[in-house]
């Protein structure tokens, strides 16, 4: 019989490297606006400590390069017993995002409105498509 892996889990801390805002005299409410969300992980298999990068870009139109709004924030999450990569279970990729999201949606919102323009208020997001592409995005560190 197979022993599952305990996986408890906890969000220690996060900061945000690097933010951009860029309004042009032109934008208004009326635009239309895609949020990019770009996630990948390294786990410190000898410390059980998971590093999760969200790079986050709103721009105008389909195109990442006319953008609004972007941020990298990297997030710390900390296993309490040391597992493999290969053991950490898919609920944690899933969970992570959804922990972390909220900051970076209040983030670019207070950064819209302090630059006293135009207040872009993200949208709440269903993350668990990223799950996958976070999984397929992480690396180990030995």
């Amino acid at each position: 019989m197979n022993e599952s892996i305990k996986a408890e889990f906890s969000f220690t801390d996060y900061r945000i490297p690097e933010a951009s805002v860029r309004f042009k005299k032109e934008n208004n409410d009326n635009e239309e606006l895609s949020l990019g969300l770009a996630p990948k992980g390294v786990y410190d298999i000898k410390e059980g400590d998971f590093e999760l990068t969200l790079n986050t870009v709103v721009s105008v139109g389909e195109n990442p390069d006319n953008y609004i709004l972007k941020c990298t924030l990297i997030a710390n999450y900390k296993f309490k017993e040391k597992i493999s990569l290969e053991q950490i279970p898919d609920f944690f990729y899933k969970s992570c995002l959804a922990i972390i999201f909220p900051y970076v949606r209040a983030f670019l919102s207070t950064m819209s409105l302090q630059a006293n323009t135009n207040l872009y208020v993200l949208p709440t997001v269903n993350l668990t498509s990223l799950d996958r592409e976070l999984k397929d995005n992480t690396t180990a560190k030995k």
